[in-house]
């Protein structure tokens, strides 16, 4: 059985302003063409699909462990009545600031110089309120790959089901840094190329950050993982080049 509301029900409502600006001078002298450019703006991302795990209409789910002699073991269900949303929840966004310089080398060849850098904030996570980080009993094991240590987090027997709550996490905040230079020869005579090279550091990213979500991650009982909260990883310099 299924009823209706007599109006939508609103979990939160965000109104933002993105401003965004962006100048260029030239600095030509006689024959030698130079400028330089300065830009920065504000980005919200789109309201992450994520939410609607708080559709209180969702899908239920029950994880089950399939144990050796065939049994089922329930270690994990979630209800969408359940989940919170932070009443205060701020939308995420970025933050970008690029400054360039570009100059003719030759009449068709062109040296563009860009430092970049951006930071991205406010990323919508979920807490499991039900499992705190005490609820993981950390132990040593060996990385079968590496022959290393390494300390993993074992979730306890008996531990409450899931519940989520929607928030912007602590620790979830990106930035990333660059240096780009590109130097192109325009088309002649049916001959064109672009090398460029980037130098690029991005601190507190992780591989699967890559998204509006912080990452959450997933655990039931007798299972491992490798923390007992969200952490982000710092990547060194990294050099990349592109030829074309």
């Amino acid at each position: 059985v299924q009823d209706f509301v007599d109006s939508p029900i609103e979990f939160t409502d965000f109104t933002n302003v993105e401003p965004r600006a962006g100048a260029a001078f030239d600095l030509s002298r006689g024959t030698r063409q130079m400028a330089v450019t300065a830009h920065y703006g504000r980005y919200y991302y789109n309201n992450s699909v994520a939410l609607s795990a708080a559709n209180p209409n969702g899908h239920a789910t029950r994880t089950y462990r399939i144990e050796n002699d065939g049994s089922l073991t329930l270690i994990n269900q979630s209800n969408p009545s359940t989940t919170l949303i932070d009443p205060d929840l701020r939308r995420p966004y970025s933050e970008s600031f690029i400054v360039g310089y570009r100059t003719r080398l030759a009449r068709s060849l062109a040296l563009r110089v860009s430092g970049i850098f951006k930071k991205s904030r406010d990323f919508i996570g979920t807490v499991d309120i039900n499992r705190p980080a005490d609820l993981f009993d950390p132990f040593n094991v060996t990385n079968p790959l590496s022959g290393e240590a390494m300390t993993v987090y074992n979730l306890r027997a008996g531990s409450p089901s899931t519940r989520l709550y929607y928030t912007n996490p602590e620790g979830a905040d990106r930035d990333y840094k660059a240096l780009a230079t590109v130097l192109e020869q325009r088309p002649t005579r049916y001959v064109q190329f672009i090398v460029s090279h980037v130098w690029s550091r991005a601190p507190r990213w992780r591989r699967d950050s890559g998204r509006v979500t912080a990452v959450r991650p997933s655990a039931a009982p007798g299972t491992t993982r490798t923390s007992s909260s969200t952490r982000v990883k710092d990547v060194r310099w990294t050099w990349t080049a592109r030829t074309r």
